[in-house]
């Protein structure tokens, strides 16, 4: 859900309101989705948030912000969100669920009806 290849990389412009929007790939495919009344599943995989933790949260809950403010909470909370860690990782259960309950938390709090899942594999 929160990649670079996603966000633009932030540009620093002398305008005092910036005319270039690090969401512009990300608002394009939402567009679409939107235009044709699909609504957004996105697996997060453990993997890309632990990379990067604390800008990870910080990237998803400016996304989730502006989301709200340009399509609305009536689209957004058709959104559904699945953590994923593949069934051969080595990571310790705990910290699995650390990380989940930090992306649920964050997605929670600023989009309280959008539906948050988790997918844990038999063998934990």
């Amino acid at each position: 859900m929160i990649c670079n290849t996603i966000f633009l990389p932030t540009v620093e412009t002398d305008e005092l309101i910036s005319t270039s929007s690090p969401y512009f790939t990300a608002d394009l495919a939402i567009n679409f989705l939107k235009k044709h009344e699909l609504s957004i599943f996105s697996h997060v995989d453990y993997q890309d948030i632990s990379m990067d933790e604390d800008p990870y949260f910080i990237k998803l809950n400016g996304f989730l912000h502006h989301c709200l403010l340009v399509y609305g909470e009536a689209y957004v909370i058709k959104w559904h969100i699945l953590y994923y860690e593949f069934y051969y990782s080595a990571v310790d259960v705990k910290e699995l669920q650390r990380i989940y309950e930090k992306l649920h938390h964050t997605l929670k709090k600023v989009v309280p009806n959008t539906q948050v899942g988790v997918y844990i594999p038999f063998s934990r």
